[in-house]
């Protein structure tokens, strides 16, 4: 990852702290070949049916050709899911990341 990218993600989970907010941080592997994502969700509105639905949502959104992420549930208020959805290094679609 650049570091702008990590800059830019590490200022968006700061800004989480204390919010009851879903919030979508998203990095594209330099080599087009998946979308790195880390979802944040109030933990009390979590569950896997919230899980299933962002992996539709980042799957369809980004074209993707599979999806897998991880869950960590832990003593924040937030449930963080990384979810790294592949995709065709040959297409570069653009995403809208506004929407």
């Amino acid at each position: 990852a650049s570091t702008e990218d990590l800059v830019r993600i590490s200022r968006g989970v700061v800004n989480l702290y204390e919010r009851r907010t879903v919030r979508l941080l998203v990095r594209r592997d330099p080599y087009h070949r998946f979308y790195s994502c880390l979802v944040y969700v109030p933990r009390d509105r979590y569950n896997t049916d919230v899980r299933q639905r962002i992996e539709q949502i980042v799957l369809e959104g980004f074209a993707g050709k599979s999806v897998e992420s991880q869950v960590q549930i832990s003593g924040s208020n937030h449930a963080r899911a990384h979810v790294v959805v592949r995709t065709d290094p040959t297409e570069r679609r653009k995403v809208d990341f506004a929407s």
